[in-house]
Formats: structure tokens, C-alpha cells, sequence
């Protein structure tokens, strides 16, 4: 007689758990809703976009384009943004194998030098950019993170005013003055840009987050108690790449709540 249970290949992989799973993979590639195009880099991703379903999409695509840079740099960008980061590496590797010339896949391999903790490594990536085009936003955009990160708050302001002169993505502008104005102790300044970006889209999480962290950094705990009421109800059962952030920010909350920050 033959068993009816759950069938297993040789080796003890059960046939219908590796069923399932490859059911809930083609149900991710479906529910895709977005162009996997526009997703270059990190910044490109809100917390609408599946980062597993993207990771998935773009892995089926490599096997049959495995040279395909665009591909590679996109799969890297959203293992990063998962913080899978020696995934990320190998796939920012490959492309960097059959173009490594490309401003993307550069500007990547700098964010995720700088996500490891290698601020120096990010920066030398960061230079090889700016000496092609001394006028590249990304670039100086993250290359001021870095200088703000290493304590040099005079050139990360020279850096943005640099960057502000021409960019003319409001959402961008507003997040970056929001840091020039941090940065120069104005925290007036920068929730006034964190709320222009919020007028943009009321859904932005970043910039909620962003509000959060001044708030607290200026002990105006009614704002920001108020800030986790809406952010609370925008993100509702969802999860979000901002969760380590938002639940730290409880944490000062609660330190300060009690008396002892």
C-alpha cells in the first residue's frame, strides 16, 4: 500500500512545501504592481512596493539575462534595501564585471559601503562619480550624509547648497533642506520641509519618521506623540523597512517619558 501523506524527494525535501512555496513565488510575481525600472536605487522605494516580490521578479528575469545590468543592479538594490547585504554585493560584482563605468551601479556600491559602516570605502566610491560630473545630486547628496556622519558639518551644508541649486524634485529638495536645516541646529526649518513633503504625500514614512527623531531630539513630546497617532494610522497591519527606527524612537520616548534623557 502506498502512504497518502505529504510526498518527499530524495534527500527529505517535502514535495508539497516546495509546492507551496513555488505557488506563493508566482503569487508575488503577480501582485507586482510596479515598474521594476524606476527602482535604480534605494530612494526609488516607498513602503507600497513588495521588496520580496521585486527580489523574486528580477531573480527569474537574471536567469535568462544574466548579463543585463539594469537587472543586477536592480536585484542588488533590493537585497540591500532587505539588508541581505552579501547578496546585494555579489550582484553590484556582476555588473560591475560588464560595466564598470556605470553611475548606478557605482552610486549603489557606495550606499552599501556606507550601510555596512565603511564610511571611507563610500566615499572613495563617491569621488570616482563626482570626478565625471562634479554636479551629480545623487552623489552629493550622499556624499554630505557621509561628511554629516564624520562630523563635518560645514561641508555636508556646502555639499546640499550645491545640490539644491538645481535639483527640482520637490520631495528631494524638501528631505535634504530638512537636513540642511538640521544640520545648521534649525530644527524650525526642518520640520517646515518635512511637513512640505508630507503635504506631497501624507503617506511618506521616511519624512514621519524624520519628524519623529526631531521632535524628540527637541523634547516636544506632544508633537510627537501626536506624529505616532497618524503614523500609526497610515501604516495599520502593514510592515515597513522603518520599523527598527520607529520602535528606537519609542524607546527615547519612553526614556524621556520617565525622566532619565
Amino acid at each position: 500500500q502506498y502512504s497518502s501523506g505529504p510526498k518527499e524527494k530524495k534527500g527529505g525535501i517535502n514535495q508539497d512545501d516546495f509546492l507551496k512555496k513555488l505557488r506563493d513565488k508566482k503569487k508575488k510575481v503577480l501582485e507586482l504592481n510596479c515598474d521594476i525600472f524606476t527602482l535604480k536605487h534605494s530612494y526609488n522605494y516607498s513602503d507600497e512596493i513588495d521588496v520580496a516580490a521585486v527580489i523574486e521578479y528580477t531573480k527569474d528575469k537574471t536567469w535568462d539575462n544574466p548579463r543585463d545590468v539594469s537587472l543586477l543592479n536592480i536585484l542588488g538594490t533590493a537585497y540591500m534595501i532587505s539588508g541581505e547585504y552579501s547578496k546585494a554585493e555579489l550582484e553590484f560584482k556582476k555588473a560591475t564585471n560588464v560595466d564598470k563605468h556605470n553611475a548606478d551601479i557605482i552610486y549603489n556600491c557606495a550606499e552599501l559601503s556606507i550601510r555596512k559602516g565603511n564610511i571611507k570605502e563610500g566615499a572613495e566610491y563617491l569621488s570616482v562619480i563626482l570626478k565625471k560630473d562634479k554636479d551629480d545630486l545623487n552623489a552629493l547628496y550622499l556624499m554630505a550624509i557621509v561628511f554629516y556622519i564624520m562630523n563635518n558639518g560645514a561641508q555636508a551644508s556646502a555639499l546640499l547648497a550645491q545640490a539644491l541649486k538645481t535639483d527640482r524634485d520637490a520631495v528631494r529638495v524638501h528631505k535634504n533642506y530638512a537636513l540642511l536645516s538640521l544640520i545648521k541646529k534649525n530644527s524650525e526649518k526642518s520640520i517646515e520641509a518635512l511637513k512640505k513633503m508630507l503635504e506631497i504625500n501624507i503617506k511618506n514614512i521616511s519624512a514621519r519618521v524624520a519628524l519623529q527623531d526631531i521632535y524628540l531630539g527637541s523634547k516636544i513630546v506632544d508633537s510627537y506623540v501626536n506624529e505616532e497617532k497618524i503614523l500609526n494610522n497610515v501604516l495599520g497591519e502593514s510592515e515597513t523597512v522603518y520599523a527598527p527606527c520607529i520602535n528606537m524612537n519609542k524607546g527615547v520616548f519612553e526614556l524621556i517619558n520617565n525622566g532619565t534623557a
